[in-house]
């Protein structure tokens, strides 16, 4: 670091323990603010936790200091003795000239800032040193493969963002009534409201909300693909919400012309023969224009592991803002079919788009999964593959087809909510019914 720009600040990190030393009403808010690994200098960190410790004892005085030290770490006490010890202390922070509340904002701008690069030149140091030796310092040992150096990797990644939050500090429940309050009263929630689409489903499944999973379980060819495709297009385009779509099935050309024929109402068939009407080439041709704006970002999921979807998401969101992922759909996929129990494969992807994706990334997720079909389970929803959707997901309904021989059901298809968190309990067994043009694939909720 000696060759390149300065990240430290004596003057910053002096400041800042002389306001703690003669201000002692601004410790609390300083101590919860920094941490002593953001101060550079070590006596600076030193005297910054003495006088943290001291305030919850009574009054902070150098005397006091170098006595608490000498009893709780002795490091500490040689290190402040070896600059002049109480005296010194006294002469370099006393200043009654600092006004009765100072102002610190900036100061601790500049000291979390100046920590995090200097943190972040030793991480990448450290990712540099894993990725060319192949090896797990902390465990002394190599990494077994690809995907362990990966997670160390991001572990090292994440834990540079550990010390910005500022907010941290746990505050008495009752401090939040009011703005709980105010967004139940003003009808404010963390989410995408879909009533502008599906006001019936939107009410069943009580929005699409942040931090959340969703699944749409469907036998296998009744359209899974073509509603989540719907959903996810529409809030794009109508809400202008960035939505990342990770396809295991369709390539981007094949999802290209299905939102295509989708927007012009053209069979995709003509759009791909190119056998078209003068007013379906024009229908066509605005359709193209149309997608080339939308914030729609779909990706091929069907060989990524667990890890490399987090990753891709994430990065999508840092880049564009992702505000929903849908992922089509939870499958064995060929690279993990040798891998282990399928039932704890299907588990530990479910497990990334909740916990990983959902939470991490604070968005709601939409996915599917494969179901048996009612007259297999007597009447029973059961998912083919894994029991684990019923314990990971928030929310599940079943896409079906109606069936053709129940007069009292209309349209082609319909969704029932199986179970979900924060969803009325009477609600569950309740059905929407739908009307599928799969041929163009357009969906209208009856």
């Amino acid at each position: 670091m000696s060759n390149g720009p300065e990240l430290y600040s004596e003057s910053v990190e002096k400041y800042i323990v002389k306001v703690m030393y003669n201000r002692p009403s601004s410790i609390v808010e300083l101590a919860q603010a920094l941490q002593p690994s953001d101060f550079y200098f070590v006596p600076f960190r030193y005297l910054f936790t003495a006088i943290k410790h001291l305030s919850l004892k009574g009054d902070v005085t150098a005397e006091g200091i170098m006595t608490f030290l000498e009893t709780e770490n002795r490091e500490a006490f040689s290190v402040l003795q070896g600059i002049g010890g109480a005296p010194t202390i006294e002469a370099e922070l006393r200043d009654f000239s600092l006004p009765k509340s100072p102002a610190v904002k900036d100061q601790v701008a500049v000291i979390k800032s100046l920590a995090y690069r200097r943190n972040a030149v030793n991480i990448a140091e450290k990712i540099k040193q894993s990725a060319e030796t192949n090896i797990d310092h902390e465990m002394n040992r190599q990494f077994a493969d690809v995907e362990e150096l990966d997670n160390r990797i991001k572990e090292m990644t994440y834990s540079l963002a550990d010390n910005l939050n500022m907010d941290d500090d746990v505050q008495q429940i009752g401090k939040s009534v009011s703005k709980v309050k105010e967004s139940i009263k003003s009808k404010e929630f963390r989410g995408i409201d879909i009533s502008f689409l599906y006001p019936k489903t939107n009410a069943l499944i009580k929005r699409l909300r942040n931090k959340a999973l969703y699944v749409f379980g469907a036998p296998e060819k009744v359209g899974k693909s073509t509603w989540m495709t719907d959903l996810g297009w529409n809030i794009a385009d109508k809400l202008g919400v960035p939505v990342a779509y990770g396809d295991t099935e369709m390539t981007e050309e094949e999802q290209l012309i299905r939102i295509c024929s989708k927007i012009s109402g053209v069979e995709e068939d003509k759009i791909s023969d190119d056998t078209l009407t003068p007013e379906e080439e024009q229908r066509v041709e605005e359709a193209w224009k149309l997608i080339e704006q939308v914030p729609f970002y779909h990706f091929n999921a069907n060989e990524l592991t667990n890890n490399e979807l987090e990753s891709k998401v994430k990065l999508l969101q840092l880049k564009h803002g992702i505000g929903l992922f849908i992922y089509d759909y939870v499958k064995i996929q060929s690279h993990e079919a040798e891998k282990g129990r399928l039932d704890m494969i299907m588990a530990s992807k479910i497990d990334t788009l909740k916990e990983k994706i959902a939470k991490q990334c604070d968005i709601p997720v939409i996915t599917s999964g494969q179901m048996y079909h009612l007259h297999v389970t007597d009447g029973k929803h059961k998912f083919a593959e894994t029991s684990h959707f019923t314990k990971l997901a928030d929310v599940i309904c079943r896409l079906d087809h109606r069936d053709p021989t129940n007069p009292e059901q209309f349209g082609t298809h319909y969704i029932e909510l199986i179970m979900g968190r924060k969803v009325k309990a009477r609600d569950v067994g309740k059905r929407v019914e739908f009307d599928f043009k799969q041929e163009i694939h357009r969906i209208k909720e009856l």
